[in-house]
């Protein structure tokens, strides 16, 4: 009989903050506390918002991301926690969007590979990522588990997909910053997306405003995780909290063995003329 394999991911929902707060020094020891050694920030949380950033001096934005960057490394190590978070970092004078993986002993880095273009929201055009040549999604294995971050507009992707099922990843950690009245189809989507990849997707979000002349950008949090069968195991509300995400190697199995698509489609090759 195989051994059942688990481990918790925390989500720690909250507004921007000040990298070096009493708040996520409380947050992540509530963390570890609840039994989780890999804490998830959402989006912006670690830097200002895009509408904010695009308005920044890049020494600003650099020095933001240093700080915030210096600080999560030491709380790694402080907590033995795998921290991870979105960091815009400085690279000359161009701004990159990036998510860290900070181990107690190392640090990894992923630059985002699909940027929104939308006309109120244009982080395309704003970023320096490299877009020309799209890289598959990343993928480590933590205790046993293989583990794919994305940011949350890549989750749109089928060309991704593709990959994470070919890659048989267990875990999807998204992290996102959503707005104004969309977190019924984000459900839909993170609820789809796990039971087509027969794994779990776990997504933060943020909480706050960001306040401009005509529009007011409402973040609504609503962080959740999904089961490999594309069910809602909880979600938390528009409140700053905690979501503990439990991950089972038994249930992924379960899943995959009921449906087989990830097999299926593995097996499956479309002819192109």
């Amino acid at each position: 009989m195989k051994r059942n394999k688990t481990f918790n991911v925390a989500v720690l929902q909250t507004d921007a903050l000040a990298i070096d707060s009493a708040r996520l020094d409380y947050l992540l020891a509530q963390a570890k506390s609840r039994g989780s050694r890999i804490a998830v920030l959402p989006e912006y949380v670690c830097n200002s918002f895009f509408k904010e950033l695009a308005k920044s001096p890049v020494a600003v934005i650099k020095k933001e991301g240093a700080e915030a960057y210096e600080n999560l490394a030491k709380l790694a190590k402080q907590y033995q926690m795998t921290i991870i978070a979105p960091i815009v970092r400085v690279i000359g004078n161009k701004p990159f969007k990036s998510v860290y993986r900070f181990a107690p002993d190392r640090v990894w880095r992923f630059d985002q590979r699909i940027l929104i273009d939308y006309s109120h929201w244009n982080e395309a055009a704003f970023f320096a990522n490299n877009r020309a040549v799209l890289k598959p999604p990343t993928i480590f294995t933590y205790q046993g588990f293989r583990i794919c971050l994305l940011f949350g507009f890549e989750l749109h992707s089928d060309l991704f997909w593709h990959q994470i099922i070919k890659k048989k990843a267990d875990v999807v950690i998204a992290v996102s910053v959503c707005a104004f009245e969309s977190f019924a189809r984000w459900q839909t989507l993170c609820k789809t997306r796990s039971f087509i990849g027969g794994c779990y997707l776990i997504r933060a979000n943020r909480v706050g405003e960001y306040l401009e002349k005509r529009l007011n950008w409402t973040f609504y949090g609503n962080s959740l995780y999904c089961n490999p069968f594309g069910e809602i195991e909880n979600s938390l509300e528009d409140r700053e909290g905690i979501l503990v995400a439990s991950c089972e190697h038994s249930a992924i199995r379960e899943a995959r063995q009921a449906f087989g698509f990830g097999r299926i489609a593995r097996n499956l090759k479309l002819l192109t003329r």
